[in-house]
């Protein structure tokens, strides 16, 4: 009887033991929006891993051999074996609810496994899962004191204490910066990530000065963007948008979550706002309220359909319709909470400028779609002057337009749009001369209407920034100029120049961190002239530019005297995609670097968009950081004539 007792307790042991099981295990640190572990146990074979889905109802996950179980203190893998109820790879939809739970049966974990990581092909989503420590309920996330003592205390040192309630042409041009510091609550050096970005730009010049931002191990981070007005950007951070408003000289604060950014991954491409973030200093009021009124924009896609498909008149009138509905709808929710001024200033700007843009952008790919449905009658239809009185609904005279990140688009959709690509013009000269009527005929007798003196401004610099600086270019500099009422346009122009003379002379990398990340890619070419070229994957106009230039590089490809680089990222190109593409376009001197490298690299030579090209000459030195590639041959013949000739080209 005791022998049968004995053996009774032994055989339940052993069954408690196999079929031992930890539900909702306690998890260091979460990289994945999508998936939580519900249970984990074993049986005589396997383990299985009980997974909670929440995703986009309709969108779809799968799971295959690249999947597996890392014992965090021995580094051994258990590989992913089968999934109860469905097929490897299997596309798994997610139902109406969001919610899906499935069962994946890994290789059994040995007995002495105590702690795992969950791991998709190179990347862990989920670090520390604890096998024998249930999750807390409620860790503390509290910000710590000494994080939040700093962030006060680099707000207390702020030189702008309040924010400007109206802007003119008296306040709103400042040269000066903006600092952010902040913090994100539940950061993880295991997510990946040391770094963001702020796609920072002079919209008067052209210029972009992108700023990075330094994330440390303990969460905390900051960053300075120089300036010449008010603000209402976003920051970038793991690839999500972060917004703020702030302006020339102040400090302002940032507390991030985590479980934002997880929210996000989740959401994929559809909009999402941090709904946890908070602001601290001078902007924290507009700040809430300008992320509590955060919109849903157009589906850019149906829109495009739509335009291609209607006659212009049609498409001006349905749009302004749809654009004074919103108008109305914004109102409607003003007359309902107590809404600052300025935060309605921007919010009605940026209702303006998204229609705006809508109808500009109508009559700009007019002419491409054309050439690529011949068929399409409606985009045979000219546009009537007419076309363009919706301008008339926005004042071209309000500063606070330039505070918008959209700004941007708009500007340029102007600059380009039809009344002023089609002025019938000799010289630049003229068509400076050109703007100054058009503004004053249809908007206002004002000698400066400050969108048209944008445009102008903006072309002017463009010459200054891409031209020699001859006699001609002289004399529009100085028509420009005099045609300026606002000093600040003129500050800039000389600015300008300026810093032309000394980059014409070439300039020394200076000794920054990033620096040292070029020079590491550039130094095994010592004694060369360089062409670097910075692409990615996803951008058509890089790999255009790849494949054109592809016959001439062969030309050269024996030439002692150059060598052509390529600089592109983990993040937006493959490595299999990669190795196939750089070897079809004969892309000897490739470099696949980190994304908190090139980040890096954008704030060095200062570039938001791709592609984009350094020249570098045989001595080292930035011979030019915004290089026209179009024209190689003319610019090495003409820069180095001793070393290129244009036989080599032929």
């Amino acid at each position: 009887m005791k022998i049968a007792l004995i053996s009774l307790m032994l055989f339940l042991v052993a069954f408690l033991v196999n079929a031992q099981e930890t539900n909702y295990p306690d998890v260091e640190f979460t990289n994945t929006g999508l998936y939580k572990i519900r249970s984990i146990s074993s049986n005589d074979t396997s383990t299985l891993v009980k997974l909670d889905i929440t995703y986009l109802p309709g969108r779809w996950t799968a799971f295959g051999s690249y999947l597996s179980l890392e014992d965090v203190d021995s580094g051994k893998k258990y590989k992913l074996e089968s999934i109860d109820g469905k097929k490897m790879d299997e596309k798994i939809f997610t139902p109406n609810s969001g919610d899906t739970t499935i069962v994946l049966v890994f290789q059994k974990l040995d007995k002495s496994v105590k702690v795992i990581n969950y791991i998709e092909g190179d990347k862990t989503l989920l670090y520390g899962v604890n096998l024998k420590k249930k999750k807390e309920q409620n860790k503390s996330k509290e910000i710590p004191k000494p994080v939040l003592a700093w962030i006060n205390q680099e707000i207390a040192k702020s030189k702008k204490k309040e924010l400007t309630t109206t802007f003119n042409k008296d306040n709103f041009f400042h040269k000066d910066t903006i600092k952010i510091v902040g913090y994100i609550k539940g950061y993880d050096k295991r997510a990946g990530f040391s770094s963001g970005i702020i796609y920072n730009a002079n919209e008067l010049t052209r210029e972009d000065f992108p700023s990075t931002i330094k994330i440390n191990n303990d969460g905390k981070f900051e960053v300075s963007i120089a300036v010449n007005n008010p603000v209402n950007n976003y920051m970038l951070i793991h690839n999500k948008h972060i917004p703020f408003y702030a302006e020339p000289g102040m400090t302002i604060g940032m507390i991030l979550d985590w479980e934002d950014f997880l929210l996000q991954d989740r959401f994929r491409d559809n909009s999402y706002s941090f709904k946890k973030t908070q602001y601290l200093g001078a902007t924290k009021s507009i700040n809430e309220e300008l992320m509590e009124y955060t919109r849903k924009y157009t589906d850019y896609k149906k829109l495009e359909d739509y335009r291609n498909k209607t006659k212009p008149n049609d498409f001006k009138l349905a749009q302004i319709e749809i654009w004074n509905k919103n108008k109305k709808e914004m109102d409607s929710l003003w007359s309902l909470k107590n809404v600052s001024s300025l935060s309605k200033n921007i919010l009605k700007n940026q209702l303006d400028i998204e229609h705006i843009n809508y109808l500009l952008e109508y009559t700009s790919f007019r002419e491409e779609y054309a050439k690529k449905d011949s068929t399409n009658e409606v985009l045979k239809i000219p546009l009537e002057k007419s076309y363009f009185d919706f301008l008339k609904k926005i004042d071209l005279n309000n500063y606070s337009l330039m505070t918008l990140y959209e700004f941007s688009t708009f500007i340029n959709r102007f600059e380009f749009s039809e009344p002023h690509s089609n002025l019938k013009i000799i010289n630049r000269k003229d068509y400076y001369e050109a703007l100054d009527s058009m503004a004053r005929e249809n908007f206002t007798e004002d000698p400066f209407n400050l969108i048209y003196n944008v445009a102008k401004m903006r072309s002017i610099s463009g010459r200054i920034l891409q031209r020699p600086l001859t006699d001609e270019l002289q004399n529009q500099i100085d028509y420009a100029s005099q045609t300026f009422n606002n000093p600040f346009f003129n500050l800039e122009i000389q600015r300008l120049i300026q810093e032309k003379k000394i980059k014409e002379k070439g300039y020394e990398l200076p000794n920054t961190a990033a620096a040292k990340v070029f020079r590491k890619i550039i130094d095994p070419h010592k004694g060369k002239v360089l062409i670097i070229d910075f692409w990615a994957e996803w951008c058509g106009p890089c790999r255009s530019g790849i494949e054109y230039s592809l016959a001439m590089r062969k030309k050269l490809e024996d030439n002692p005297n150059v060598d052509f680089i390529f600089i592109t990222d983990i993040e937006s190109t493959g490595e299999q995609f990669f190795k196939e593409y750089s070897e079809k376009n004969l892309m000897k001197n490739s470099h696949r670097i980190t994304a908190d490298e090139y980040l890096a690299l954008r704030e060095l030579f200062k570039f938001n968009g791709i592609p984009r090209y350094v020249l570098v000459d045989d001595k080292g030195l930035i011979k030019d950081d915004d290089f026209q590639n179009h024209n190689v041959a003319h610019e090495l013949t003409s820069k180095f004539p001793e070393k290129f000739k244009y036989e080599m080209f032929q």
